[in-house]
């Protein structure tokens, strides 16, 4: 079946500050990165930072969503002399929209975070393919940015943090005066029942206890069983210097407000790791018939 087209009307978060803007997906969707127990509709998003005339977009939303998105977003920017974009991830379902969106917006600058590896010469050679391969999609050259690096956006600062919790090349973004945290599609994975509008959740709920979080987990990060999540644990447990941290807005899910209600998810997040060090190791050979394999291999090729 195809999938709707459902989107959402731009929603104001931090008043001419912050907003967030994009569609839904059924859960019931045919898509990887759904957890398959999940209900409703999850909200894909793209946020846009805005101060003095310049603006900055953190992603990009789904082409499915474009045509909502770019009429929000040509409204949004209006009043803007220079609009620039940053992506969490280079993933597809983050920066499909880019040359259509640098057109539509007239984007200046297009950052891109890295880094992929701790030895320079994986980081240099991300680097290169990153850089070729968005001048190939967008004609436009990126500015690569590495962690520590901040943008200025009037009178905001956006800052690029190193994220260890994921599989591909992602960072985390904060935004001090507004207090806002961007993360990967790791962060922020709540469905909602309405697919109306953007939901805000400020309430702690059963669906950020450690053990709905360790759902999502094992189904997409398995790696994480029975793995050492030190590092891991260290990033997550980190979150909290930073100051303000009032909102985490994810690529994924409803947006989430609230000093307590963050500090919270971040203790089930931490409790979530220590089950899932706790659980034995995934067998990726479990059920490997090495005689079928081998006897796959020498039977005769057939072209359909």
């Amino acid at each position: 079946m195809p999938v709707p087209i459902i989107s959402y009307s731009a929603r104001e978060l931090v008043k001419d500050k912050l907003y967030c803007v994009g569609g839904m997906l059924p859960c019931a969707t045919d898509v990887t990165w759904i957890a398959r127990h999940l209900q409703g509709y999850m909200p894909v998003s793209c946020f846009l930072l805005k101060d003095h005339g310049q603006a900055l977009l953190v992603d990009c939303g789904l082409p499915l969503h474009y045509a909502s998105i770019a009429e929000d977003l040509k409204r949004l920017t209006a009043d803007c002399h220079s609009v620039d974009m940053i992506m969490t991830r280079r993933e597809a379902d983050n920066i499909l929209n880019l040359p259509a969106l640098i057109s539509a917006l007239g984007i200046e600058t297009v950052y891109c975070p890295g880094i992929i590896d701790p030895l320079d010469f994986f980081d240099t050679m991300d680097e290169k393919n990153a850089i070729a391969q968005i001048v190939a999609e967008t004609r436009k050259t990126p500015k690569w940015l590495v962690p520590g690096a901040s943008i200025a956006i009037g009178t905001l600062s956006l800052r690029v943090m190193r994220a260890e919790f994921r599989i591909l090349s992602a960072s985390y973004l904060h935004e001090q005066s507004t207090g806002t945290f961007f993360g990967a599609d790791s962060w922020g994975n709540l469905p909602q029942s309405d697919p109306s509008g953007m939901q805000i959740v400020r309430e702690h709920t059963s669906a950020l206890s450690a053990e709905e979080i360790i759902r999502t987990l094992e189904g997409r990060y398995e790696w994480m069983l029975g793995a050492n999540l030190s590092v891991v644990r260290d990033t997550v447990q980190a979150l909290r210097q930073l100051q303000p941290l009032n909102r985490i807005c994810g690529t994924f899910g409803s947006v989430i407000e609230g000093p307590e209600t963050i500090s919270r998810i971040i203790d089930e997040v931490l409790r979530a790791f220590s089950i899932l060090e706790r659980r034995p190791l995934m067998d990726r050979l479990k059920g490997f018939d090495r005689a079928t394999y081998e006897s796959a291999l020498k039977a005769p090729a057939t072209v359909a």
